[in-house]
């Protein structure tokens, strides 16, 4: 009875400081969910795919290896539209994990006094989750296929394993996909640690679940071999950081249990295994906080900010966010879609034209340069950036609701019905989104110009305003493009041409100093501002900021003045530009 209650009391101990460490982790997993990666991993994964009630959507999964836990990761993303019930689908997902690893662990006879190990994969699994490749249904596959060891090693063992053991095979590969090479690279490894006379049989059994995916990438699936193999798994798609820790967490769930058989024979005292175990919570918790990035979470946050109109949380992330082309896009469309680019443009962090109108390299940058287009009424070109930005989410096989939402809202303002009505049809095949059509805000007016075969943005803007010369946002847009271009008097002249159709009460402040820097640069008469009525504080504040410039900016009290007085003017963007601007024409001073 002693001897007894001496071997299990450490397992008990370790049990307790299992639950422990369960229960502050899942503080963790909520936390990294809700607060930390909120928009980097439920509302971005929500949005890039589009759950369908139909037969057809169905049957999309089911031809390809783990289509199931697709299916099942598809159909529970989509309520990651409401954050806590999406944080509630991982919490459970990872216990899940967490169970199965526990279980194989106990199969393997392995890290019985370790509290923390068991929890080593699904943790891996948080920072590959913010990862924008990453999709549930490759956690689920995992978690099933390490919960379906048990069984395939019971089977192994079964006096007529060659009937029952091929169709469990087929049924695991069609629902873990590629994971199901976990079981089949443990099968063996169990099979050495029992020391058991027929080990011919865990090898037969190897080798064909090596051969599955081979046999069936033709029937009852057609796709290549790459596919074949690794189907809902990391490895599918070798890039960014849903594949460096998901890959982290496959592994981990096939080398600790041979690396727990090997460690076993060293029976380490109580304090020495708890150190390691804590070591290693330490490590992997490190791992995976270093992995936040929180300004790829802000620059999404803002993108979501600005799909529902909310301006001034997008000015608010963006104070917070460091200087990016996608990041200064964002702030620039909120200043002028609150009526604030001229008048604080330079308040904020700006990069030049990179800034204002981003360059489209991805389906990322697609989607948001396709809200520029769409908010100044170009249809077909926020069509086209919709589309580009679909074909380049194609690597996951499906729609996403995003772009249908866009692509729904350029048929109605173009008034194509009939593609309204197609789009509208594919809405109603979801849960959350069957009313979207109804519940749409405000479409902004369309404002095709003449003539699209325009090479550059300014040449397109000018285009705009030539057929609607009261485009607010065309000409803001193009006085902006030229002032950060430090094109002086294209910039004056588009104020003069168009002054007239701008219902501005009084002169903006950037444009009074583009003004009032013009007529320094250009040696124009006083009377230039009988034309141009330019406040008197301006031009003295002007005066002001150009004494200081002669007496030098080494100086650190009058570098720290300038900064404080005029850092948000466009005089200061022109002297003390964030990144180099082209050089100025021979006849203009050097000072500026």
């Amino acid at each position: 009875m002693r001897s007894t209650l001496t071997i299990r009391k450490p397992a008990f101990a370790a049990d307790r400081a299992t639950m422990a460490a369960g229960c502050l982790l899942s503080c963790f997993v909520v936390w990294w969910y809700l607060t930390a990666n909120r928009y980097q991993t439920l509302f971005y994964q929500e949005q890039t795919q589009m759950f369908l009630f139909s037969r057809d959507y169905f049957l999309q999964y089911l031809k390809t290896p783990g289509g199931i836990a697709g299916y099942a990761g598809a159909f529970l993303t989509q309520f990651f539209r409401f954050p806590a019930a999406g944080a509630g689908v991982y919490l459970l997902v990872f216990w899940w994990l967490c169970r199965s690893c526990r279980a194989l662990f106990r199969r393997f006879a392995v890290f019985e006094a370790s509290f923390f190990v068991p929890f080593v994969p699904a943790l891996l699994l948080l920072p590959a989750s913010a990862g924008l490749m990453f999709r549930l249904g490759d956690a689920i596959a995992l978690a099933a296929a390490l919960s379906g060891f048990p069984l395939l090693l019971k089977l192994t063992r079964a006096r007529l394993y060659f009937l029952w053991l091929p169709p469990a095979v087929l049924l695991l590969y069609a629902v873990a996909g590629g994971n199901m090479m976990c079981c089949a690279l443990l099968l063996p490894l169990h099979a050495l640690r029992r020391g058991e006379g027929r080990g011919m049989r865990p090898l037969a059994v190897f080798a064909f679940m090596m051969l599955v995916p081979l046999a069936c990438r033709r029937f009852p699936y057609t796709v290549d071999v790459e596919t074949a193999y690794f189907a809902c798994t990391p490895f599918l798609h070798p890039q960014g950081q849903a594949f460096f820790f998901g890959m982290a967490a496959w592994c981990a769930a096939c080398i600790l249990p041979p690396a727990g058989m090997l460690s076993a024979k060293a029976r380490l005292p109580a304090k020495v295994t708890l150190t390691l175990n804590m070591a290693l919570a330490a490590g992997v918790l490190w791992a995976a906080l270093k992995s936040y990035r929180p300004d790829t979470e802000r620059i999404i946050e803002m993108g979501c900010a600005a799909e529902n109109g909310e301006w001034q949380r997008v000015i608010d992330l963006g104070k917070k966010t460091p200087p990016s082309p996608v990041k200064c896009f964002y702030v620039n469309l909120a200043l002028q879609q609150s009526g604030q680019l001229l008048h604080r443009m330079f308040a904020c962090d700006q990069i030049g034209t990179e800034g204002l109108l981003i360059s489209a390299q991805d389906n990322f940058t697609c989607g948001v340069l396709g809200e520029f287009y769409f908010r100044l009424g170009l249809v077909n070109e926020a069509r086209r950036y919709a589309f580009e930005s679909m074909v380049g989410y194609s690597c996951y096989g499906e729609m996403n609701v995003r772009n249908v939402k866009r692509l729904l809202e350029c048929a109605l303002m173009s008034g194509d019905r009939r593609l309204a009505d197609k789009y509208d049809a594919l809405l109603r095949k979801t849960l959350f989104y069957r009313n979207c059509r109804e519940t749409l805000r405000s479409l902004p007016e369309p404002a095709e110009p003449k003539n699209m075969l325009i090479a550059g943005v300014p040449e397109l803007l000018e285009a705009i305003l030539e057929k609607h010369p009261a485009h607010r946002m065309a000409f803001e847009y193009l006085m902006a493009y030229r002032m950060l271009e430090g094109e002086y008097e294209k910039a004056k002249e588009c104020y003069r041409r168009h002054r007239a159709e701008m219902p501005y009460d009084a002169l903006p402040e950037h444009i009074a100093e583009l003004l009032t820097l013009y007529r320094y640069v250009s040696g124009a008469e006083e009377d230039f501002y009988l034309e141009y009525p330019v406040a008197r504080d301006t031009r003295e504040h002007f005066d002001l900021m150009d004494q200081l410039l002669h007496y030098g900016t080494d100086d650190p009290q009058i570098w720290q003045a300038m900064e404080e007085r005029y850092g948000d003017t466009y005089w200061f963007y022109i002297q003390f530009p964030l990144v180099s601007l082209p050089k100025m024409q021979q006849n203009e001073k050097t000072i500026y």
